[in-house]
């Protein structure tokens, strides 16, 4: 039987775009938060002279701790409608919600006016020191953020293509996780050692994201930061399944893509197409290395017949894919034991 050979998908490495300096957003982030601070405790200067010329039975402490309670109770608030409305709408609403408390205070005639109108300020505030620190991190890029705890590359061409524009030594307490033995190989020729590789066992039943999960759902704790380092479409969009950074998002982590390169189709010459079509006959079999594979091929062939075609499954997704063009004649052979 001959294997039909053709050209590999290309790749294309995105170069990198430069971008505006985070640094004046973030100064007015730092000064948000001062401001949101310093309002806690700066009436305390000028408390002798409110209790003399503002009248009213209302106690004193409350205009602080009017402001420290609302601020309290809406801190939780402003980080869910953030994450359902966006930061910067929700930032923009607490300087508003500050601002008019600030001039009520300044507009008050007694002490009950005060309390309320410190309430309302209170209520901004805390949105203030809550959705600064929300913003902070989008103003960096992933590269430019803290450290993270592990990067799943998703294959060996995600591992060429990041650490050939990647600078100085790895850090040691930094994980690298793959899903298969040929990334291991990848990594172990770019010069991690292996006792910081995490990967399924050469005996597993699957290389896939599940089998890596089984291995590194310990790792996953809240506030864990990782990075998928994988390809990308033409448009440098990331490209493929997302269940492990869902099940790292379930798990309190943070999960960041990095498209280190463009899969982009091949485009078959007449020859390649002559072979290809050739091979949708037996007794060629077909060995595809992915589901995106088969979906690359009927593209770049859509007027080919591809019932009689045979070919070998190494997964079951790539089964289901091959099944779902018209294959009838699908070898199912998982990895398992040499």
């Amino acid at each position: 039987m001959s294997l039909p050979t053709l050209a590999p998908s290309r790749s294309k490495a995105i170069p990198v775009q430069p971008k505006p300096s985070p640094l004046w957003p973030f100064a007015m982030l730092v000064l948000t938060l001062v401001l949101a601070a310093l309002d806690q405790t700066i009436l305390s200067t000028a408390l002798p002279v409110m209790a003399r010329e503002l009248p009213g039975g209302w106690p004193l402490a409350w205009v602080f701790s009017a402001y420290l309670l609302a601020a309290t109770v809406v801190i939780a608030l402003y980080g869910r409608l953030a994450d359902l409305l966006g930061r910067k709408p929700m930032l923009l609403l607490a300087i508003g919600l500050f601002l008019l408390g600030s001039l009520a205070c300044g507009a008050s005639h007694d002490l009950r006016q005060l309390v309320l109108a410190r309430a309302l300020q209170g209520a901004g505030g805390g949105g203030l020191m809550t959705l600064a620190m929300l913003t902070v991190p989008e103003l960096f890029a992933p590269d430019q953020r803290g450290r993270y705890q592990a990067l799943m590359f998703v294959s060996a061409a995600a591992v060429a293509h990041f650490f050939a524009q990647a600078d100085g030594d790895w850090p040691a307490d930094v994980r690298c996780w793959a899903t298969g033995p040929g990334t291991v190989a990848a990594l172990r020729r770019v010069g991690i050692a292996e006792p910081a590789i995490d990967a399924p066992p050469a005996d597993a039943p699957q290389f896939d994201s599940e089998a890596l999960w089984d291995r590194v759902r310990d790792q996953v704790v809240p506030g864990a930061e990782v990075l998928v380092v994988r390809g990308g479409d033409a448009q440098g969009r990331p490209a493929g399944r997302d269940w492990l950074g869902d099940r790292i998002e379930a798990a309190g982590g943070r999960c960041s893509r990095l498209v280190a390169y463009r899969r982009l189709p091949p485009a078959f010459d007449g020859a390649q197409r002559r072979l290809a079509g050739d091979a949708s006959k037996p007794p060629a079999v077909w060995l595809f290395s992915s589901a995106e594979a088969i979906g690359n091929l009927c593209r770049a062939m859509p007027d080919t017949a591809w019932r009689e075609a045979r070919a070998v499954a190494t997964h079951w997704r790539i089964a289901q894919a091959a099944q779902g063009v018209g294959l009838d004649m699908v070898q199912r052979d998982w990895p398992g034991p040499e």
